[in-house]
């Protein structure tokens, strides 16, 4: 499960601007937007259910604004390894701020799926992104799995990210460890995003680590991508070369009904279904 989630929600891109929100204190579903610190929860479930299955628990602010993801399994805490790779998720609000805190079962620190304990998001005076550092479980600043220390970001009148700049600890700007200088970002008619772009110091296109410039996206009803596209400098079509591609130029998923992918299927240039699928 974890590999196809990494699939394609590393690779890919999810933003879920647009999508009303059901006020409940179960969800099957919770995803940041964009990883920006405004999360949104999805497929509201009542409380007898939630003793049953795997949900979340949210606590939201007096504005609404979620402020806690607690991960459940039978109603126990637990390690989300669909997604957070950690069991609590606390956001706490500041002007102008957000500071996200990752924990496990016992409430103490521990890494995400991004390899980081905390991250500080900085916000302009319409809310949207500014810049976001890593930081350790002591308040150190720390590089991520991408070994980056630092984002900042370029905005739409909507508050979304356009693009997205990455620097070390000197405040540098780098190429990341999949070999992406700088992303922008695109959007489909319902806010989705839905084309990732990778450009250089130049301000050309440059491929990445995987021999991939750009990755085109067709999203499902929250946001989550059902199909990959993977192009090359000159928009085709190209052979992505990365471990969980595994050679494929476009992926399908399957989803559960909590919007989980719980299956993929990869396609070579030419359309046809990869060989061992």
């Amino acid at each position: 499960m974890k590999r196809i989630i990494y699939l394609f929600l590393s690779i890919c891109f999810v933003s879920l601007y647009g999508c009303s929100i059901r006020q409940s204190d179960y969800y099957g579903r919770v995803l940041f937007d964009d990883g920006l610190g405004k999360c949104k929860a999805y497929y509201a479930i009542n409380e007898r259910e939630a003793k049953d299955i795997d949900c979340y628990k949210i606590e939201r602010a007096k504005d609404g604004e979620i402020i806690k993801i607690s991960f459940l399994s039978k109603s126990m805490p637990a390690i989300d390894n669909n997604w957070f790779e950690c069991s609590v998720v606390s956001i706490e609000v500041k002007p102008g701020i957000r500071i996200i805190r990752n924990y496990d079962v016992n409430n103490m620190p521990m890494k995400d799926h991004q390899g980081i304990y905390c991250y500080k998001l900085w916000l302009d005076i319409k809310g949207a992104p500014i810049a976001m550092r890593n930081y350790d479980e002591k308040g150190r600043p720390m590089k991520d799995k991408y070994n980056v220390a630092s984002y900042r970001y370029e905005t739409d009148s909507k508050g979304r990210a356009i693009r997205v700049r990455q620097y070390n600890h000197k405040g540098q700007q780098i190429v990341n460890a999949d070999g992406r200088y700088e992303i922008a970002y695109e959007y489909d008619n319902n806010g989705n995003a839905n084309k990732l772009s990778n450009y250089g110091s130049d301000g050309k296109l440059m491929l990445d680590n995987y021999n991939s410039a750009s990755i085109v996206s067709r999203n499902n009803q929250i946001g989550a991508p059902e199909e990959a596209r993977f192009l090359g400098l000159d928009g085709n079509l190209t052979v992505r070369t990365d471990r969980l591609t595994k050679g494929a130029s476009m992926i399908k998923g399957v989803y559960d009904k909590y919007s989980y992918p719980v299956g993929v299927t990869r396609y070579d240039i030419n359309g046809n279904v990869l060989k061992g699928e």
